[in-house]
């Protein structure tokens, strides 16, 4: 996340960075403004919530109220072998890892479709295709869970309709 928002920042785009730990995110901004001059808005957000997603969407006021490229970071992982790990620890990764996506894709298609253009960049960590060598850790086991989530989600573009009879 940080990579990708110095590259953003240095090329001059408005940055909106979101996290669950703001506190990180506001020494990110102050450096990304220091180097790059950047204009930086910080906010406190767990992706697994959708209302708050929603919320936080609904609310972006000028000149934050276009969005251009969404890049969705958000991933965890709860390491340790995974016969030990409980079903609220996998629940809990599958939503920050899956679910965190959907849910900021749900708000700013319609954005995107109504601009006419839009991109989404989709970050995995390369252990959702590789995991370890037997799957026994849950490194592998819940990241190579995640792997049909990542490898599915190309979602349509905003100028795209569904196909006829989705509901």
């Amino acid at each position: 996340g940080e990579a990708c928002a110095r590259i953003f920042a240095e090329s001059g785009a408005r940055l909106i960075l979101t996290a669950r730990r703001k506190e990180k995110l506001l020494r990110l901004a102050e450096d990304l403004n220091d180097q790059f001059n950047s204009d930086v808005v910080v906010e406190g957000l767990d992706v697994r919530d959708s209302k708050a997603v929603e919320s936080f969407v609904e609310n972006l006021s000028a000149p934050y109220d276009s969005i251009d490229i969404l890049v969705n970071n958000a991933g965890m992982n709860w390491d340790g072998v995974c016969w030990k790990m409980t079903e609220d620890q996998w629940d809990r990764v599958i939503e920050v890892n899956l679910k965190g996506y959907f849910n900021f894709v749900r708000q700013v298609a319609p954005l995107f479709k109504e601009q006419k253009y839009g991109k989404i960049i989709n970050i995995t960590s390369r252990g959702a295709f590789r995991g370890d060598a037997a799957g026994q850790r849950a490194g592998g086991a819940a990241a190579r869970a995640r792997q049909p989530g990542d490898a599915g989600r190309r979602l349509p573009r905003p100028d795209e309709e569904p196909p006829p009879g989705t509901p």
